[in-house]
C-alpha cells in the first residue's frame, strides 16, 4: 500500500479546516469591528439629531416671536427690527390671536397651537426636522415665582401687574432618525437620556412608525411697552451742559409729591440708551447708560452702570387709519374726548392755533345721576380718552383737561414754545405724543421749550427731538436723536413702564428645557 497517497488527502483536509477556521475568526473580527463602528456611527448620528431637535425647538420659538411681532397692529418693524424671512404668518396665529387696535386680544387662558413648516437639509443622518408650538396667555400674577422675580423687576414696580399678560411658548422640536426602528444597537442609558422614540414614544407609550427624537423648551415673553426706559434713541444723544437725568414715580407718594417730581424724592431708575456710539453727557445720570460701541466709562456722573454693547430695536408707530374728516386748526378749537376705553377720534391737516381737549361727562349714576351727570372725573383718574392724528405740522397750543388721556399722533413737525404743552392731569401717561413716519421717509422734528416744565410721554423713533430752555421735562422720550442745547432736565416717570396701551413687541423673560409632555 502506498502510504503517501493516504497522507496527502488528510493533510489537505486539515489545511481546509484551518482555512475555514481562520476565515471564521476573520469574519467574527470583521463583524465585531463593523458592528462597533456602525454602533458608533449611529450613536453619532443620533446624538447629532438630539442636538438638532433642540435647535428645531428654538427655531420654532424664534419664528413664532417674529410672526407675533409682525401681527402687532400699531407698529411697523424697521429694517433693524425682527425679521426672519418673508414667511406668511400662520393662519392659526392670525385667527387665534385676534387683532384689536392697541394690541393683540390676549385674553387670559387663550391657547393657540401651530406647526411650523419642516426644515430639510442635505447630508448624512437626519435631514428633516419640525417644530410644534403652543402659545398660552397668562396673567403676570399667575406665574410669579422666585425664579422670575429678578427678570420682572420693572413690571413689579407698579400696581397693575394683573393687567400684564405674558406669552408662554412651548415648542417641541422633532427630528426623524435614519434607519429602522431597532433598539438592540443603542445603549439603554443613551436611549433613556436622549428619550429616543425608536419603537415606542416615551411620552405616550404608543408605537412609532418611524424613529425620532424630541426635545421641548418653554419660554416666557413679556410685552414691550413704549415708555419703559426713560430715554431711548436710535441715533445720537447730545446733552453737553448740566442736564440731569433721574426718575420718580407719580403713582407713589414716597417717590413724588402729589404725583409731581420732587428733587428730595429723586430715584435712580432711569435708563439713558442709544443705538449709537455718539453720546455726550455734561450733567449727572441717576441711573444706567447704554450705548452701542461708545467709549463712555463709569464715572461719578453716572450712578448706575455703563453698557457699551447695547442695541434695542425701536419699531415705528403706524399711522391711524380711521376715516375722520381732516380739518385745519388755525384759531381756537375745542374737541370732546370719548368715553373710557372708547376714545373719540379726530384728524387734522395741521394745528397752528389752540386745540383744547375737554373731558367727557359721566352718564347716569343711578340715584346720583341728576346731581353728577355733568361732572367730569378729574385728577389722576382717567374718565375719557381722545386719539388725535395730525398729518402735517403741529405748531400751536394743546390743552388737555384733567381726567382726559390723549394720544397725539404727529406725522409732521411738532413745535411747542413755553407753556404751549398744557397737560392739566399732570400725569405723563395722559398726554402721549406718538411720532408717525412720513410717507416720503424724511426725518421730522419735535421741539419743546421746557420753560413751562412740560409733562408728557414721547415715542417718536422717526423724529429728532430737541428740548430747549432750562426747565424740567417729566415723562419719557424715545426719538431718532435727542438734542438738549441748554440745561433742561429729564425726569423719568416710572409709572409709565406699565402704560399698556401700545405694545411694541415681546422680549424674553425666562428659558428652560422641559420634559416632552404627552
Amino acid at each position: 500500500m502506498n502510504t503517501m497517497s493516504l497522507r496527502r488527502p488528510a493533510e489537505r483536509g486539515h489545511a481546509l479546516l484551518m482555512a475555514i477556521g481562520i476565515l471564521m475568526i476573520l469574519a467574527l473580527i470583521s463583524g465585531a469591528t463593523l458592528s462597533a463602528v456602525s454602533a458608533r456611527y449611529k450613536t453619532a448620528l443620533r446624538t447629532a439629531a438630539w442636538e438638532e431637535s433642540l435647535l428645531a425647538a428654538e427655531s420654532g420659538v424664534d419664528m413664532t416671536i417674529a410672526q407675533v411681532s409682525g401681527l402687532l397692529p400699531d407698529v411697523e418693524l424697521n429694517s433693524s427690527g425682527v425679521s426672519l424671512g418673508t414667511s406668511t404668518p400662520s393662519l392659526a396665529l392670525v385667527t387665534g390671536l385676534r387683532l384689536e387696535p392697541g394690541g393683540l386680544n390676549l385674553a387670559n387662558g387663550l391657547t393657540v397651537s401651530l406647526t411650523m413648516d419642516p426644515l430639510v437639509h442635505g447630508g448624512e443622518g437626519a435631514t428633516t426636522s419640525t417644530s410644534t408650538v403652543s402659545i398660552d396667555v397668562l396673567p403676570l400674577n399667575q406665574v410669579l415665582n422666585g425664579q422670575l422675580l429678578s427678570n420682572l423687576t420693572g413690571l413689579l414696580s407698579g400696581n397693575s401687574t394683573s393687567a400684564i399678560n405674558l406669552l408662554r411658548i412651548r415648542s417641541t422640536g422633532t427630528v426623524y432618525l435614519p434607519g429602522p426602528s431597532r433598539t438592540s444597537d443603542v445603549s439603554k442609558l443613551d436611549s433613556q437620556l436622549m428619550r429616543l422614540a425608536l419603537v415606542h414614544d416615551p411620552a405616550t407609550g404608543n408605537a412609532v412608525s418611524k424613529p425620532f427624537v424630541q426635545r421641548q423648551i418653554e419660554v416666557l415673553l413679556k410685552p414691550v411697552f413704549p415708555f419703559e426706559h426713560g430715554v431711548a434713541t436710535d441715533g445720537l444723544i447730545n446733552a453737553p451742559n448740566s442736564s440731569n437725568f433721574d426718575s420718580f414715580n407719580s403713582a407713589s407718594p414716597l417717590a413724588s409729591t402729589w404725583g409731581l417730581y420732587d428733587s428730595s424724592k429723586r430715584r435712580s431708575n432711569i435708563e439713558v440708551s442709544t443705538n449709537s456710539s455718539s453720546i455726550t453727557l455734561g450733567g449727572t445720570v441717576y441711573g444706567n447708560v447704554l450705548t452701542d460701541g461708545s467709549t463712555l466709562a463709569k464715572s461719578a456722573q453716572i450712578t448706575g452702570t455703563v453698557n457699551d454693547s447695547y442695541f434695542r430695536s425701536l419699531p415705528s408707530v403706524k399711522g391711524p387709519t380711521w376715516t375722520a374728516t381732516p380739518t385745519t386748526v388755525s384759531g381756537s378749537k375745542s374737541v370732546t374726548a370719548g368715553a373710557l376705553l372708547s376714545p373719540a377720534q379726530y384728524q387734522f391737516n395741521s394745528v397752528n392755533g389752540t386745540l383744547h381737549v375737554q373731558a367727557n361727562v359721566l352718564g347716569s349714576l343711578g340715584g346720583l345721576g341728576g346731581l353728577l351727570a355733568q361732572l367730569p372725573v378729574v385728577g389722576s383718574v382717567v374718565s375719557s380718552e381722545a386719539d388725535i392724528y395730525v398729518t402735517g405740522d403741529f405748531s400751536g397750543n394743546i390743552i388737555v383737561d384733567p381726567g382726559v388721556k390723549v394720544r397725539l399722533y404727529v406725522q409732521g413737525n411738532l413745535t411747542c414754545t413755553a407753556n404751549q404743552l398744557q397737560n392739566n392731569s399732570q400725569r405723563a401717561s395722559e398726554l402721549q405724543i406718538l411720532g408717525v413716519p412720513s410717507t416720503d421717509g424724511a426725518t421730522h422734528t419735535i421741539s419743546i421749550d421746557t420753560t413751562g416744565n412740560p409733562i408728557a410721554a414721547i415715542y417718536a423713533p422717526t423724529h429728532n427731538v430737541t428740548l430747549t430752555g432750562n426747565g424740567d421735562f417729566s415723562g419719557a422720550i424715545t426719538a431718532a436723536q435727542l438734542q438738549i442745547p441748554g440745561s433742561a432736565n429729564i425726569h423719568f416717570d416710572e409709572e409709565l413702564s406699565l402704560e399698556t396701551g401700545l405694545i411694541l413687541g415681546y422680549e424674553l423673560v425666562s428659558w428652560q428645557e422641559i420634559e416632552v409632555a404627552p
